[in-house]
């Protein structure tokens, strides 16, 4: 009824006995939240007097089964009190009152409200309820000592003043105050609030309906199980042997700087809130109905269930599986040798070990390193940050709409499936299978060289790198199996497969393979410098003798040119030997230094004189000389005097030497032309001279 009415619990408890008729009292007082504050309570609002009402009892046995179910229609008085004997009212169970079996075993009374008559009820408090027979003395005041051997039942407040020692069960009604020590060899059950000024020792099973409230400095020591209706404050340390079942909140403070420790060889079941100044540690399982506050340790032996959030300062250690509804806050390390599942942010300031698989929907920050060991894969429906290394040893299964973000390592020994971004400032190692829709990997700085991934075959001598499949049955020059980009979309080149059609006897035969794309344009080799020391820039022309490389062309081998951008680059030297070498373009476009004017077709050929630059020669104006010295043909041109970068073809001479040869072929014929003719012209001058001779004879 989104918080309509707030109910004066604690007058329920003073105001709820057992009739001599058959039935139970019940006073409560109805509160409007919206109005002024109560005085004496600790509730605010005003009270809703002069109201009809519907109240629905329902009286629950040990296993929190309805018994009993009935419901009262009343008016509130002028103060908003109303007074009801609980089995007077109309049964709405099959079971009457009358014939409920008490057994002397504690029973709940679950309370409901219908403040508008038929609109529907609302929860308004769970108590218990335990056997009380009647009280056939009023008073009984003792002096000295008592000892009792058998049952002892108070319908009343026990008051006790002195030592006590009781050889069987205690049962109290009302509260109990214990001003020197209480000794109770079986089991103690107080139905209100337990005040100790001095040591209570119970070797039995302890049940408080009411609060728990220990003053002194000294331990509590529960051999058996306690169990704890109301709150429980407690200043020191709390041992429990046995089972402890807190249906409300239990905080632990003890003093100032170390605060107190809660130790419990059984189960721990909290329905309110778990607050503990100290370490916490349960052997067997842990369950808290609220939130968790634990300034120290947690040490759990079993499974650890938290309805609420998880707050621990200090190492957190789970021997069964961790289940968390709420927020995680953990200031140092987790460890869970079971499963971990988180329903909602968890926070891990120390190292993170999860023995199983961890299921995570909410937001998970770790400060500290992620291992998870076991057998099951690691489930992240939310988003998961680690600023260090991240272990998985079985898997790992992102399906989050948020990505998951490393700042450190991410280690997956089995199979990784990320259905969503994953973001890893740090290394990502997989030993085994990686799935993903989507890969991007970036950041500043690497590994083996600076590279951003490293890829590592650990197998046998056999073993092989990277394979890359593009499952189409027709691969053409659109599939690009590998793409270099550089800023941006900028294509720097790619590795891309073709497609050719081969008719092979009556049937066409599909011929798949590789082509390497690049904005390179020749091949060329690191070759040795002569000098270490010498530097030089791309384009220059340097004379190779003996394979080894410098501006000296006049005695050179060949004529090469300095690369600028090569498409494949052979003959690469150790990375620390490769200051003592330089890229020589071989074969391709490469532009070359030339000095002067240049013609596209030119012969582009050494300078001369040794300065690292080319001159531009004339298909016209070649010479046998300039063979030795030719670098190849120029395909771009220049009207500057100065030098300029040229494209030119190099290593395709055989169409250049066969032009040449061509060229001085013309010109001998020429010559044997010419020289025929001068013959044919000295024989006719000589045969005009012998006339001439005979004329002057005659």
């Amino acid at each position: 009824m989104k918080k309509i009415v707030f109910i004066v619990s604690c007058l329920l408890l003073s105001a709820m006995s057992f009739a001599q008729t058959d039935g139970i009292n019940y006073q409560a007082v109805i509160i409007n939240p919206e109005g002024q504050q109560v005085p004496g309570f600790d509730t605010s609002g005003d009270v809703v007097a002069n109201k009809d009402i519907v109240v629905r009892f329902s009286i629950l046995n040990e296993a929190q089964v309805v018994e009993y179910q009935e419901t009262q229609v009343t008016t509130t008085d002028s103060y908003g009190l109303v007074n009801l004997v609980i089995g007077a009212g109309e049964p709405t169970s099959e079971k009457l009152f009358t014939e409920l079996d008490w057994e002397g075993k504690p029973k709940n009374l679950y309370v409901e409200i219908d403040l508008n008559v038929g609109t529907g009820y609302s929860f308004l408090s769970l108590q218990k309820l335990t056997f009380v027979p009647h009280a056939f003395h009023r008073n009984i005041i003792g002096t000295g000592d008592m000892t009792i051997d058998g049952t002892s039942v108070f319908n009343g407040d026990v008051i006790v003043e002195g030592v006590t020692t009781l050889n069987n069960d205690i049962e109290i009604t009302g509260d109990m105050t214990i001003g020197e020590d209480l000794n109770i060899i079986d089991d103690l059950n107080v139905g209100g609030r337990t005040y100790l000024g001095e040591n209570l020792t119970v070797e039995g099973k302890t049940d408080m309906n009411g609060n728990l409230n220990v003053f002194n400095e000294s331990n509590t020591n529960l051999t058996g199980a306690l169990q704890v209706g109301g709150f429980t404050e407690i200043d020191d340390d709390l041992r429990v042997f046995q089972n402890t079942v807190v249906d409300q909140n239990l905080t632990v403070l003890g003093d100032q700087s170390n605060g107190g420790d809660i130790t419990a060889v059984g189960a721990g079941t909290f329905g309110g809130d778990l607050s503990v100044g100290g370490t916490a540690d349960v052997n067997q399982n842990l369950n808290v109905g609220g939130a968790s506050d634990l300034t120290g340790a947690l040490t759990v032996g079993g499974e650890t269930n938290l309805l609420g959030r998880l707050n621990v300062q200090s190492i957190t250690t789970i021997g069964g599986t961790l289940t968390v509804a709420e927020e995680t806050f953990l200031e140092d390390g987790l460890i869970v040798t079971g499963d971990a599942s988180v329903s909602n942010a968890q926070n891990v300031g120390g190292k993170l070990t999860v023995g199983q698989g961890m299921d995570i929907t909410g937001t998970s920050n770790l400060t500290g390193a992620l291992k998870v060991d076991g057998g099951n894969l690691t489930l992240l429906t939310g988003t998961l940050d680690v600023n260090d290394v991240a272990n998985m040893n079985k898997g790992l299964n992102v399906t989050q709409a948020t990505p998951t973000f490393l700042s450190g390592t991410l280690q997956v020994v089995k199979n990784a499936v990320f259905d969503d971004d994953v973001l890893i400032d740090g290394m990502l190692t997989v030993n085994n299978n990686l799935n993903l829709s989507n890969l991007v990997v970036s950041g500043g700085n690497g590994i083996e060289g600076n590279h951003i991934a490293l890829f590592e075959n650990t197998g046998e001598s056999s073993s092989d790198g990277i394979a890359i499949r593009i499952a189409s049955e027709n691969l053409n020059s659109n599939n690009n199996f590998i793409t270099f980009y550089g800023a941006g979309n900028d294509v720097a080149g790619r590795i891309e497969s073709y497609d050719t059609a081969v008719d092979g006897e009556s049937e066409i035969i599909q011929n798949h393979g590789t082509v390497y794309g690049s904005r390179g344009a020749d091949y060329a080799e690191w070759l040795e410098k002569e000098n270490p020391e010498e530097s030089f820039k791309y384009g220059e022309v340097v004379g190779v003798k003996g394979g080894k490389i410098s501006r000296n062309t006049l005695e050179a081998d060949h004529i090469l040119t300095i690369s600028m951008a090569p498409i494949v680059l052979g003959n690469m030297p150790n990375e620390e030997n490769i200051e003592a070498y330089e890229k020589v373009g071989f074969m391709g476009q490469v532009p070359t230094l030339v000095r002067g004017k240049v013609e596209i077709g030119d012969y582009i050929v050494a300078s001369g004189l040794n300065d690292g630059m080319a001159k531009a020669v004339s298909s016209e104006e070649i010479t046998l000389q300039d063979l030795k010295f030719v670098i190849g043909k120029a395909w771009t041109s220049s009207n500057k005097v100065d030098a300029k970068l040229i494209n030119v073809s190099v290593g395709l001479k055989s169409t250049e030497w066969v032009t040449i040869m061509e060229q001085q072929e013309q010109r001998l014929k020429n010559v044997e032309a010419q020289v025929k003719r001068m013959q044919k012209m000295n024989e006719k001058l000589e045969k005009l001279e012998k006339r001439i001779n005979n004329i002057d004879m005659n």
